[in-house]
């Protein structure tokens, strides 16, 4: 009996200290749980939630879009050399409490890895204090005329919410490492049915020593080879690095001294292109097209050694 007792009692006094440090740790009842460390964070696509890093495409961010007047619209406009535009980005935030900081907006040539942050211009710069979950910032962009197509990024910079992983001189690594940062690579562009669509992409190698990379094209969702042509030309100097590289290639024909036509509607790919560190050269793309080839967005991309995705365009093109 004696023996019973003192299991008993022993049993009593464990689960009283069992009550007594869970009361402690929950705190008393309706009591909320600790605030989270608020975190302002864009989205690299439409299914990003903020994580670190980032998974999927990181370079055709929905919280950059750019419009022909100062209220905002849904979709990118078809930009003209030498005209205005405003540009939105719209931010988030999470947990509890205010975040001060300043969102700089940046352009560059259209195209893939870029240099951080030698291969930017800064657009404009706006500081404020992030209240809400929402936060929408607007620039004004006169684009320049030198060029046809340029890519956007976007960087929060907050000592109250600093940068995750510290930056390199991939732009594509930091937007993928980093929900302060986020690039907007997306081209609208139209002519009528059959016409051209000339486009400029600037393949690059952000890194101090040479590099192979790759380009590769592939439709966003439905073929637009068939209904649609793309042709890509490496240009005189590209196109020498690619044979040095051992000019390998698929999905693709040779219709011209530098100029190769996409003939598979899913993949075309080369491989080899030599480039030297910090070096950037351009390609150009002709697409054509009739009616039916209209919402068949295609997207351009370069990679690396490994064929892993390193940056890209996505170009949404209409044929009427």
């Amino acid at each position: 009996m004696h023996s019973t007792s003192s299991r008993r009692r022993g049993a009593l006094l464990a689960l009283l200290v069992a009550t007594l440090a869970a009361a402690f740790l929950t705190g008393p009842s309706g009591a909320q749980a600790a605030p989270v460390t608020p975190d302002v964070f864009m989205r690299d696509n439409p299914g990003d939630t903020g994580a670190e890093p980032g998974a999927g495409d990181i370079w055709q961010s929905p919280d950059i879009v750019i419009c022909a007047t100062p209220s905002k619209c849904l979709a990118d406009v078809v930009i003209t050399p030498g005209q205005t535009y405003y540009i939105f980005v719209t931010a988030y935030k999470n947990g509890q409490g205010d975040v001060p900081g300043v969102l700089r907006l940046y352009h560059t040539k259209a195209g893939g890895n870029v240099s951080w942050p030698s291969g930017w211009q800064e657009i404009g710069a706006h500081g404020t204090t992030i209240t809400a979950s929402t936060h929408t910032f607007m620039f004004q962009w006169t684009v320049p005329s030198d060029w046809r197509h340029y890519c956007l990024l976007a960087r929060w910079e907050s000592t109250a919410d600093p940068m995750t992983f510290a930056e390199g001189p991939s732009t594509e690594d930091n937007t993928r490492s980093n929900n302060n940062i986020v690039w907007h690579n997306v081209v609208t562009a139209g002519t009528t049915a059959n016409g051209n669509v000339l486009a400029d992409f600037m393949v690059g190698n952000p890194f101090g020593g040479a590099a192979q990379v790759g380009l590769a094209v592939t439709p966003a969702g439905e073929p637009f080879v068939g209904p649609g042509r793309v042709v890509v030309d490496l240009g005189a100097t590209l196109f020498e690095r690619w044979r040095a590289g051992g000019g390998q290639a698929v999905g693709v024909r040779q219709v011209g001294t530098t100029q190769f036509q996409v003939v598979d509607p899913k993949l075309a790919r080369f491989s080899g292109l030599q480039l030297r560190g910090g070096e950037r050269l351009p390609v150009q793309l002709v697409f054509t097209g009739a009616a039916e080839a209209s919402g068949k967005p295609v997207n351009v991309f370069q990679t690396d050694a490994q064929g892993v995705d390193r940056g890209g365009v996505q170009y949404r093109l209409t044929f009427r």
